[in-house]
């Protein structure tokens, strides 16, 4: 069996201390899953021995904004700046129990790049908990105590992700990330940790969606506009990569000036300019939006684009000219 619980409790205010044959001691932390703080795993979650867990977490990263979960993998070292717990001593030499320890760690991101850590920084200000997974891929998280199968991530203070840093000769990326538990964080890590030993990779099974740059390739007209989708700094277009499967009507959301919906009556690969040719009616001095479906409906889309377990794609919103 995989990707069960840890069914462990211990309702007693003691601890009991006979070892058992087997013992969990966590590998070290390669990645992280950034969750909204009312996020939750449960049984329903995990489905009949863990069956549903991969595509449900799958799912969670193309979810819209504030439910949508961001795994990051690829952490190469750790650095541990936690604040050990601290004591009271007093004048006869006495020492008393005064704060519990609290958790602060710094790892170090093997790829990526600027773009990622671009994209990271948003969430030095965000309020998101924190999933971690080891790597025999046990994912890491906390019990809530509403229910006895419910789960979620631990709390965090704050997030940090430094700017760039250029290489001075000796090292091959400065790029690293910072994650500041909150006191409660220091529970959740020991009392009431949890653990989901799970039957698939994480890194490469569970993973983000990528931002797709949509431009304006040539003038628009009232008849046609001309789009763009590229993803790695420009080097892969999609339409190239999926053809048939994103020249349909069903790929893209094209809106007319006040909002309203405006369905192309063709979308095809374009033969002069490239990216995208929309062939619809548009209406002259006004400004109309572009941009590709939602990650969770192109998953949906026969063929799929961006379903599990590739990376969701999800584009920036254009604004078009028609003159």
């Amino acid at each position: 069996m995989s990707n069960l619980l840890e069914t462990l409790t211990n309702a007693s205010s003691y601890g009991n201390t006979g070892i058992q044959t087997t013992s969990f001691e966590s590998t070290e932390i390669i990645g992280a899953i950034l969750v909204p703080k009312a996020w939750r795993i449960n049984n329903t979650y995990l489905g009949t021995l863990g069956a549903s867990l991969k595509s449900n977490m799958q799912a969670d990263t193309r979810k819209a904004i504030g439910l949508r979960i961001f795994p990051i993998s690829g952490f190469g070292a750790i650095t541990d700046g936690s604040q050990e717990a601290k004591f009271q001593t007093f004048g006869y030499g006495a020492r008393k129990f005064a704060l519990d320890k609290k958790y602060d760690f710094t790892f170090d991101l093997l790829e990526g790049g600027i773009s990622l850590i671009n994209a990271m920084r948003a969430f030095n200000k965000a309020d998101y908990d924190v999933l971690f997974w080891n790597s025999d891929n046990v994912l890491l998280c906390t019990k809530t105590g509403v229910t006895a199968d419910e789960r979620k991530g631990f709390s965090v203070n704050n997030i940090f992700v430094d700017g760039w840093k250029p290489a001075d000769g000796t090292n091959a990326t400065g790029h690293k990330i910072t994650f500041s538990m909150s006191m409660a964080a220091t529970k959740e890590m020991n009392e009431n940790l949890g653990y989901i030993a799970c039957d698939f990779d994480i890194a490469t099974q569970i993973k983000g969606c990528i931002n797709v740059l949509a431009s304006s390739l040539h003038t628009a007209s009232t008849t046609k506009m001309y789009i763009g989708l590229t993803t790695n700094e420009g080097s892969v277009d999609l339409v190239t990569l999926y053809g048939s499967s994103i020249t349909k009507a069903g790929a893209i959301i094209l809106k007319n000036a006040d909002g309203s919906v405006n369905t192309p009556s063709g979308v095809a690969a374009g033969a002069t300019y490239g990216g995208l040719e929309i062939t619809g009616t548009f209406v002259t001095s006004t400004n109309m939006t572009f941009q590709l479906e939602t990650p969770t409906a192109l998953a949906a889309l026969s063929p799929a684009i961006g379903a599990e377990p590739e990376n969701g794609l999800e584009s920036n919103i254009l604004t078009v000219a028609i003159p």
